[in-house]
């Protein structure tokens, strides 16, 4: 007779946090902004998918996420209706992530409370300070919720938009845009949990956010984008 071996489900949810923790503790597979070297490279990647290499010098394609949770409670955060979205209906956590022309991120932060809006949850982060100190030439494309800067780059809106050439901007700096758009749905796709309301306590989402991200890259890395 086989025996049957089981476990606890104290003792499941122990190595799965043991194996959250190892991963995130993978120097060589941590997510991080790259050095002035790599940026050219980073830049090829976009170009490439701009049509006819129109857009040149995008180094990052970023925007925000909501990480939907269940409710915090107040001992944890001190105001549980911060987290609350009322775009979404739902309680969350805004992150902000940059990804390359691959769709792999660079960047990632769970910036703010959900009820924060991207232009200033982004401002809790450390982007903008790495934004401000890249060379001439190179900038980060995102959506018209930025503020606009020398190095981040968002679509005309309102009625500008419909004047022909920034209509045209538009159609092109979309190209680099929808890469983030992809890679978030590519990490909803594979990572199915995102599909539910995360239940942990909030000092453990980064972590559990973190090591998702750090397996979606090596896939893309080993070209392991489908279950």
């Amino acid at each position: 007779i086989r025996a049957t071996a089981s476990i606890t489900k104290a003792s499941f949810y122990r190595l799965v946090w043991h194996t959250i923790n190892v991963i995130n503790k993978c120097t060589s597979l941590d997510i991080k902004l790259p050095m002035i070297e790599q940026l050219p490279a980073i830049r090829e990647g976009f170009k490439s998918i701009s049509r006819d290499g129109i857009m040149d010098g995008c180094i990052g394609a970023l925007d925000g996420y909501l990480m939907r949770i269940t409710a915090p409670s107040f001992a944890e955060c001190g105001n549980v209706g911060a987290y609350f979205s009322g775009h979404f209906c739902t309680y969350g956590v805004n992150v902000q992530a940059m990804c390359d022309a691959d769709c792999r991120f660079i960047f990632l932060c769970l910036a703010a409370p959900g009820k924060t809006n991207d232009s200033v949850a982004i401002h809790k982060t450390s982007l903008p300070d790495w934004l401000d100190v890249l060379p001439p030439g190179y900038f980060t494309a995102a959506d018209c919720a930025y503020s606009i800067t020398e190095h981040l780059v968002a679509p005309y809106s309102g009625p500008q938009q419909y004047i022909e050439a920034y209509d045209n901007f538009n159609f092109y700096l979309s190209q680099l845009c929808i890469r983030i758009e992809m890679a978030f749905g590519l990490l909803v796709t594979k990572w199915q949990i995102l599909h539910t309301l995360i239940n942990v306590k909030l000092k453990n989402l980064k972590k559990l956010l973190g090591a998702i991200c750090i397996l979606h890259n090596f896939c893309i890395d080993n070209r392991e984008l489908q279950l």
